[in-house]
């Protein structure tokens, strides 16, 4: 058995710059941070001539053809892979429709871990071959609306700043990982479990849009990445709230009453900013207030009666945990 593991992440400004339709003109830049949470892929040849998938569901078809899991079976076909394995998945915490970027996390284990069981390679993966080849599966033959920002976070772990650039040239990104200690900055933040999406991530992503409103979340992230490099939480979490207030002027359905409300509850408690992570209308609120004490203030009173979960920063990426595949 192969056992890889892929962190989720916290996408804190750029968002839809990183989507090959926008940046292939405009140029684009992301910055997100990936925390103590991971989704894991297990692996396993089986000697019955089938393909066994076990996720929210469990398949069990004689090829990989037959496989109705989108990801896994474009990636079982690129890899020339047909039948005698096994796939599971599973993570720290809840991730559907959550905005932590599970799909693409999972993506990124799965597709390390197809190339573990299929080359023999040796050592861990390489960031920007991993993310790359998932992102192209995933956005190019897949189809699915997305962009680069969740496969980089997945494959290179940390505290990310990734640059998009035009013209089709050959290589999509540059990432910078930030070594600036974030560990303040992380013990004041939190995320709050929201109901989940009544609309799909994809439904969301495919409505497009507006170049103007990217264009401005993208000057944030520029200006996130130096308020970050200085240790600035008071500047870094209002420009959270800007960001917030810039996105959700994007599309009526990104936020919902509820989330509003427990948004605006938020901000009266003195919280200074936050945002829904992700595409909009559920999933996980990210939250950042002034201080540790003032974090754990506002969890024992505003959020009471939620689920809640404090985050940690994490260095690192995907990353092979297990192999007992060299024993046979």
């Amino acid at each position: 058995m192969i056992l890889v593991k892929a962190p989720l992440r916290l996408s804190f400004f750029g968002g839809g710059s990183d989507i090959p339709s926008h940046f292939h003109q405009w140029g684009g830049a992301t910055l997100s941070a990936t925390f103590d949470k991971w989704v894991y892929t297990a692996i396993m040849h089986t000697p019955q001539p089938h393909v066994k998938v076990a996720y929210a569901v469990t398949e069990y078809h004689s090829t990989a053809d037959e496989v109705r899991h989108d990801l896994v079976r474009t990636a079982l076909q690129e890899f020339r892979i047909h039948q005698h394995i096994e796939i599971s998945s599973f993570a720290d915490i809840p991730t559907i429709g959550t905005g932590l970027g599970a799909s693409s996390a999972f993506n990124v284990a799965l597709i390390a871990g197809l190339q573990r069981y299929k080359d023999r390679t040796e050592g861990q993966p390489v960031p920007g071959w991993v993310s790359l080849t998932a992102g192209k599966l995933e956005i190019e033959q897949v189809g699915s609306p997305i962009g680069y920002q969740d496969h980089i976070a997945a494959a290179y772990g940390g505290v990310l700043f990734a640059q998009y650039h035009k013209n089709n040239v050959p290589k999509p990104y540059t990432v910078t990982k930030l070594i600036s200690s974030v560990s303040d900055l992380f013990a004041c933040l939190f995320l709050v479990r929201m109901p989940g999406r009544q609309i799909s991530a994809n439904q969301i992503l495919s409505r497009g849009m507006p170049t103007t409103n990217i264009e401005r979340l993208v000057q944030m992230a520029y200006v996130a990445k130096t308020l970050i490099e200085r240790g600035d939480i008071s500047m870094f979490g209002a420009l959270l709230h800007d960001g917030w207030m810039q996105k959700k002027q994007m599309h009526s359905i990104i936020s919902t009453p509820e989330i509003d409300a427990a948004y605006e509850q938020a901000r009266r408690a003195g919280v200074l900013g936050g945002k829904l992570l992700g595409a909009g209308n559920g999933g996980y609120l990210l939250l950042c207030a002034k201080s540790p004490e003032e974090k754990e203030h506002i969890q024992r009173t505003v959020f009471a009666h939620d689920v809640w979960y404090n985050v940690a920063p994490t260095n690192t990426g995907v990353e092979i945990v297990y192999d007992d595949t060299r024993n046979h």
